[in-house]
Order: C-alpha cells, then sequence, then structure tokens
C-alpha cells in the first residue's frame, strides 16, 4: 500500500475524496513543494 500511494502523490494532480454525508461540494487547491530540498534551494533569495 506505502509503494503505491508513493506512486501516486508523485503525480501532478492527486484527488483527495471527502465524504461528510452531506450533500456534494467540489473545490480546487494549489498548493506547492515545501520539501527539504525546495527550502534548501530557496533559502539563498532575498526579497
Amino acid at each position: 500500500m506505502r509503494k503505491l500511494v508513493s506512486e501516486y502523490l508523485k503525480k501532478n494532480e492527486i484527488k483527495i475524496e471527502v465524504d461528510l454525508n452531506c450533500g456534494t461540494f467540489v473545490s480546487k487547491v494549489w498548493t506547492c513543494d515545501l520539501t527539504k530540498k525546495y527550502i534548501e534551494i530557496n533559502a539563498d533569495y532575498r526579497s
């Protein structure tokens, strides 16, 4: 199962479905890569 999830999370887009049994609602969320490598790469940037 872990390998399957790991491969799925490598996709550019992932779908997360939550059923609260209170109707239908669809939303999109955009996020960014906050891995250790991303932070290391961007740590040298100054505003």
